[in-house]
């Protein structure tokens, strides 16, 4: 229960986008995750990162959060897209990303 309770909640704050609030955002693509911005983010941890970088850009990020929420991760500066930021942020910890797809990202845990 614990996890699917957990899941949902990334879920909803992931699908949720600030229209009009995209930084420096600058890319032909219509996926949400090819969005370039300018990211200022400190280090923290995966489930605060992937929420806020979903918010910012409206691009899905899928996890276990049961898995992936408490891990600590690099902070993210500079301008890039949601898959880019994500890469950097998870660099050097247990965690991948296993997969994309247009408005997707997935990220598992080892």
């Amino acid at each position: 229960m614990k996890r699917a309770l957990a899941a949902l909640a990334l879920t909803a704050l992931a699908g949720c986008s600030s229209q009009g609030q995209e930084p420096h955002a600058s890319v032909a693509s219509t996926d949400a995750c090819d969005k370039v911005a300018h990211y200022d983010i400190p280090a923290r941890r995966f489930d605060e990162t992937a929420q806020q970088l979903a918010h910012a850009t409206g691009c899905f990020v899928k996890t276990d959060l049961t898995r992936t929420a408490s891990v600590r991760v690099n902070g993210i500066h500079g301008t890039m897209s949601i898959r880019e930021a994500l890469g950097t942020a998870i660099r050097g910890t247990d965690l991948e990303i296993a997969d994309s797809e247009p408005g997707t990202v997935h990220v598992v845990g080892q």
